[in-house]
């Protein structure tokens, strides 16, 4: 167990040395984990084959169960990449779904996880450091519509990139959809993304869209 969390951890520390990106490139595949995707369009899951759906059973120290949702990446096919946020607060009696393959949520092939290990370094007030892995019950087969996510090593400034996610499309009247969406973004400079974010935490990716109908809020 102890060398299972150590390996987790030298994972999660090269992941966030190396920016994996929550944006993308058009020419990349890329997903940006996001709890709102307004506007924008219907994605198919062959565009985002590393996009991972998320279900959570989650048990905190009082042991009353909350559910929730999430977004993921493919890492490989044990591993997922995920928020710290939609990790926190769940003890690991929690249950939690992972569905690969399909842009409908229902209907993607299901598994169960084994292990979660959120960054040691996350701050809930901040948002810092709001990354985790999550360790699978068994490995997910690739294909077409399933394989894993690229990483970047630098955020690709001034040019397009895309947003996908599931969940909430409007953030006032509580609407959600089964489909997955993606919208399009123009990647900021760190020094822009000070503008409108003073004091942005380290690894932060500012986008904006060109499009005020489309957007995705963390």
């Amino acid at each position: 167990m102890q060398s299972e969390r150590l390996s987790l951890r030298k994972a999660v520390r090269i992941i966030e040395v190396r920016f994996l990106g929550i944006m993308c490139l058009i020419s990349c595949v890329q997903c940006q984990l996001e709890p709102f995707v307004a506007g924008g369009n219907f994605a198919a899951i062959s565009n985002f084959p590393h996009a991972a759906f998320m279900s959570f059973h989650c048990y905190g120290d009082d042991q009353i169960m909350i559910q929730w949702i999430c977004g993921a990446s493919i890492l490989n096919q044990e591993l997922t990449l995920t928020a710290g946020h939609c990790l926190s607060g769940c003890n690991r009696n929690s249950t939690i779904i992972v569905s690969v393959g399909s842009s409908n949520r229902n209907q993607g092939v299901e598994v169960t996880v084994h292990s979660f290990f959120m960054h040691p370094d996350y701050n809930e007030v901040l948002s810092s450091n709001d990354i985790g892995l999550v360790r699978l019950n068994t490995m997910i087969h690739f294909n077409e519509n399933v394989k894993r996510v690229m990483l970047m090593q630098n955020p690709p400034y001034f040019e397009k990139a895309q947003v996908a996610g599931w969940g909430l499309i409007n953030e006032i009247e509580q609407i959600s959809t089964n489909q997955l969406k993606y919208a399009e973004q123009i990647v900021m400079s760190g020094e822009d993304c000070q503008k409108y974010l003073p004091n942005p935490p380290k690894g932060t990716i500012c986008g904006d869209s060109r499009n005020e109908s489309d957007y995705s809020t963390q």
